[in-house]
């Protein structure tokens, strides 16, 4: 399990267990910000943003011959 899915279930869980404004409370106390500050901070994510790039796909022609440049005796 990637550990962005572990933190996305341990948030959910905590959500669950202590509601939204008690995990809202102590997340703003513990990176020192009012809750006020903190609501407008997370308000400025934008929604579906993902902070990991994409990873182009690389065709199979060119990993295969980059591998036959790297490893001659094995391209044949």
């Amino acid at each position: 399990m990637s550990s962005s899915k572990f933190l996305d279930y341990e948030i959910a869980l905590l959500l669950a267990k202590y509601g939204r404004g008690a995990v809202e409370r102590a997340l703003a106390y513990k990176v020192n910000m009012s809750v006020e500050e903190l609501e407008s901070t997370l308000k400025a994510i934008p929604v579906g943003s993902n902070a990991r790039r994409a990873r182009r796909k690389v065709p199979l022609l060119k990993l295969v011959e980059q591998f036959a440049k790297e490893h001659p005796q094995k391209a044949k």
